[in-house]
């Protein structure tokens, strides 16, 4: 810190305003005129500005509560549920009690004091108290030491900040396009292998080129524990890019029967027969975990193919647009639950090659999938 700096506390440099609730049963006190912000509200803000908020109250509400009018470019700080939520507003506001307003005083640059809060937000939770959940108080609040620089310093740190904070939007957004056009490229390269078949591929519809299919072991909540014996693989093991997760996981017990009939091999197929609308028809490949017997449940079938039948041309196949457009027209139920039974599956019209050309295609878009998960890696770190 600079010797021209000073250390404040932040009830020195800023007027710290509690809020407040009208009655909610009294509708006069609604719909009004003043912005109204809660914690829940904040949580979902994009940028560091509001102008506008889910609820308002009227002039006869403030009157009747503890809220209180924030001028113009003073920052709301959520202080319970959670603390550190911040909003700097664009129009004058009121708050809920879980939310402070700081108004800042003469010499005191509401950007700066935005940063400072959004850098002290762990300082901030440490100093919450509260059994059911934490809870800053004003005077606490109040103690926080600040840097308190001259005003010209306060306004060259902000710009210094915002450049860099603009520097780091746009890299942000060119990586962003940068993924997005390594996934479209690839799912282009996808949908083009599948929908220009060479002259040696087959029509098959999906019961001829399977040699068994079997719905998973049937355990309620109360028979899973993760203490049992058995991994068990449910729906959302299956991911939404058709891809096998088992981050997350149950167990059952079972018994030898149980275990030999339900048991998942290397290369499974798993197909994913009840779900929501969306996530239904979702497929993927099982991979196996140190010889361990994994079981699965009942909302996924396993199927395993004829030999001249590879799982994995048969996994990219249910991702391309045709295979899923055919899937939707199968599906039934509900948004929230929807269902493909093998009867209806049983019919599906897949174009096969001969094994050499299957195998061919399953390399090629390996290599290219890898190559794009390495981006996408790149790109989050």
């Amino acid at each position: 810190m600079k010797k021209n700096w000073e250390i404040k506390k932040l009830g020195e440099v800023t007027e710290i305003v509690n809020g407040g609730t009208p009655d909610t049963k009294i509708k006069e006190y609604w719909d009004g005129q003043h912005l109204w912000i809660t914690p829940k509200d904040m949580g979902k803000l994009e940028g560091k500005y509001v102008d506008k908020t889910e609820r308002t109250i009227t002039d006869y509400g403030l009157r009747n509560s503890s809220a209180k009018i924030l001028p113009l470019n003073s920052i709301v700080l959520s202080s319970r549920a959670p603390i550190g939520h911040l909003a700097i507003n664009k129009k004058e506001i009121s708050t809920n009690q879980g939310c402070k307003g700081l108004i800042p005083k003469k010499g005191l640059d509401t950007l700066f004091l935005y940063y400072f809060l959004d850098s002290s937000v762990d300082m901030l939770n440490n100093l919450g108290s509260g059994t059911t959940f934490k809870e800053l108080s004003g005077t606490k609040l109040a103690e926080v030491p600040i840097p308190f620089p001259p005003l010209s310093e306060q306004k060259r740190i902000v710009t210094i900040i915002d450049e860099a904070f603009s520097a780091i939007s746009k890299a942000k957004e060119n990586t962003e396009k940068n993924l997005q056009n390594a996934k479209e490229l690839f799912e282009s390269y996808l949908n083009n292998i599948f929908s220009n078949p060479g002259r040696d591929w087959e029509e098959k519809v999906f019961d001829e080129i399977i040699e068994s299919n079997i719905i998973g072991l049937e355990k309620n909540s109360r028979e899973q524990r993760i203490d049992y014996e058995y991994k068990y693989v449910k729906m959302n093991n299956i991911t939404k890019d058709n891809q096998f997760n088992l981050e997350k996981y149950t167990c059952v017990n079972a018994t030898e029967t149980e275990a030999d009939k339900y048991c998942l091999l290397e290369g499974d197929f798993l197909f994913n027969t009840r779900n929501s609308y969306e996530l239904v028809g979702k497929t993927c490949l099982f991979k196996g975990y140190d010889n361990e017997v994994v079981l699965y449940n009942n909302n996924i079938m396993r199927i395993r193919f004829i030999k001249s039948v590879n799982s994995h041309f048969i996994n990219y196949s249910f991702t391309t647009k045709d295979i899923i457009k055919k899937l939707d027209g199968l599906k039934s139920g509900t948004t929230n639950v929807s269902a493909i039974y093998y009867k209806d599956l049983k019919n599906l019209m897949l174009l096969i090659p001969p094994m050499k050309t299957q195998q061919t295609i399953v390399q090629k878009l390996d290599a290219l999938l890898t190559e794009t998960k390495k981006l996408e890696s790149i790109y989050e770190q």
